[in-house]
């Protein structure tokens, strides 16, 4: 397992496990234990900086898995210049966090600890995404702990206040959905298109890309023609009309 693995997984490990202590009574236990993590999650990312190379503008500690490959989708990670430092100040945030609700949070202080640790994790796995659907499925897991958090330690119209951010975070996510849909749709009519207006026969494939899958048109074989449009064929003949009447 990488850095950047070990960055993501290290407090989302921790803070399911700190879900386990499902009562008060062991508060100053998850406490100490939620600060634990906190730091060592942050002990992890500081390789990041160390062995950081300032003089490279290509991405680096990178990590590449086969994820789904029927749609070209893999566990791509790695950072540039600019995501190491988000990195960098999500861990030592959330030691700042831990320490700040040490003393406020009185309830139900082991799903704080842990909701806060698993949203550490997965914001660093939003800095550190390389391959789209693996950026989206980091992004939508932040909006579960936000929420938890929101709904049960907010203030008073933290009900209402949760909702809005859940909806309002999800209407947003529907418009890239809405975007790529219509990307598709419109290559399928601009090809379909191109074939009745040139009279070519013209057949839209899926091909895999460097971004998954996507339409495109596939070529004829090799030594068809296009197809004619059938003609009427015009007789020399005269048209059919009234017989002359013959005289008796």
């Amino acid at each position: 397992m990488g850095i950047l693995s070990l960055a993501i997984w290290t407090p989302i490990f921790f803070g399911v496990l700190l879900l386990a202590f499902g009562r008060d009574e062991h508060a100053k236990l998850v406490r100490w234990l939620a600060l634990f993590a906190a730091v060592i999650s942050f002990l992890v990312t500081l390789p990041l900086y160390t062995a950081f190379d300032v003089a490279s503008g290509a991405m680096q500690f990178v990590e590449k898995m086969p994820w789904i490959l029927r749609f070209n989708m893999h566990y791509h990670l790695g950072v540039d210049g600019i995501s190491l430092w988000f990195v960098l100040l999500t861990a030592f945030i959330t030691i700042i966090v831990v320490i700040a609700g040490w003393e406020v949070i009185t309830e139900r202080v082991n799903q704080y600890m842990g909701a806060f640790l698993v949203l550490s994790g997965v914001m660093i796995g939003v800095f550190c995404a390389l391959d789209g659907m693996l950026f989206y499925v980091f992004f939508e897991a932040t909006l579960i702990p936000m929420y938890l958090i929101i709904g049960v330690w907010g203030g008073p119209n933290k009900i209402y206040a949760a909702f809005k951010f859940f909806l309002s975070f999800e209407t947003d996510q529907l418009k890239p959905m809405i975007a790529i849909k219509e990307y598709v749709s419109l290559i399928a009519v601009l090809t379909l298109a191109f074939g009745v207006v040139f009279e070519t026969p013209v057949v839209v494939v899926w091909s895999r890309g460097p971004m998954g899958l996507a339409p495109s048109p596939a070529s004829p074989p090799a030594g068809a023609r296009p197809p004619r449009r059938a003609r009427p064929r015009i007789s020399s003949a005269s048209p059919p009309g009234p017989r002359p009447m013959s005289r008796a």
